[in-house]
């Protein structure tokens, strides 16, 4: 009793601390692996769900979203040649993990939400060979939508896109090329990515969501992720969606068939594959 009252209140002093980088550093061998790994895709509401789990008891978040450590589209390593210890810098202390544990009263976990993990090649098998009893959520938007939320995000938001809609679509494959992250097409095409996630680890460490339920705060779906995840029922209040930009770039009803018609075989395959039709062609 006396440890755990000492531990507990070391924990209290640790937030001030881990404010100062050098300390997160030294520390860094003492900090937990995630455990929970959301891989996107981007703009398909994993900040939304990052956000809505770190309200629960077990769950203890760690500083940073995103922080593209297992890999990156394109074969980006510059994070992952930082090592682990540059990684796990950024989650909590065991102290913290445990202290939340006993709060709880069941083992607490921490998550790692990157949405590009999705789209690397290298992630599934590193996370693999490192983390084998991972648990993945994969989330997944109608990519006609996800393409133009995206779009608007990037051109409206952040000012790093200056062409439309329609020229970014004109030159999707180029994009691709050489900055997959702002390939806003060829991000929807979901298919090859979940197949290659679902080669590395076993159905039952996976869970694969249409994004559209999570964005209507559906009880049911949000009860599945605890359960996925091995948590206990708690209260976490009402989910909100994060980052509803207004719709500066709306496409044309022309547009907006023609990037349906483009999905529509891709999307097929995906529904072949998961055995479940997410219906995004009739929305």
């Amino acid at each position: 009793m006396l440890v755990d009252a000492v531990r507990d209140a070391a924990v209290q002093f640790l937030p001030q601390l881990d404010k100062r980088l050098k300390f997160r550093r030294l520390t860094a061998r003492f900090r937990a692996t995630p455990s929970v790994y959301i891989i996107g895709g981007a703009r398909c509401g994993t900040t939304a769900l990052w956000e809505h789990l770190q309200k629960h008891p077990a769950v203890v978040m760690g500083r940073k979203k995103e922080l593209f450590f297992w890999g990156n589209p394109g074969g980006d390593d510059a994070y992952f040649n930082r090592g682990l210890d540059g990684y796990r810098m950024w989650f909590p202390t065991e102290l913290e993990m445990g202290a939340a544990s006993r709060k709880a009263g069941c083992p607490a976990i921490t998550v790692d939400a990157t949405p590009y993990y999705l789209y690397s090649e290298e992630a599934p098998r590193r996370l693999r060979d490192r983390v084998s009893r991972a648990k993945i959520i994969a989330l997944l938007r109608n990519p006609v939508d996800r393409a133009i939320s995206d779009h608007n995000l990037n051109s409206a938001h952040f000012g790093t896109d200056k062409g439309t809609l329609e020229d970014a679509i004109r030159t999707d494959a180029e994009r691709a090329k050489k900055d997959f992250r702002h390939a806003y097409i060829a991000q929807g095409v979901y298919e090859p990515h979940i197949r290659r996630w679902m080669a590395a680890f076993p159905e039952t460490q996976m869970l694969v969501l249409k994004a559209e339920d999570l964005f209507r705060g559906e009880k049911s779906l949000l009860d599945k992720v605890t359960r996925f995840l091995g948590l206990p029922d708690a209260d976490l209040g009402e989910f909100k969606r994060s980052h509803g930009f207004r719709l500066h770039d709306k496409p044309t009803d022309a547009l907006r068939a023609q990037l349906q018609e483009y999905y529509r075989p891709h999307n097929q395959r995906l529904y072949d594959f998961l055995g479940v039709d997410f219906g995004w062609e009739k929305e």
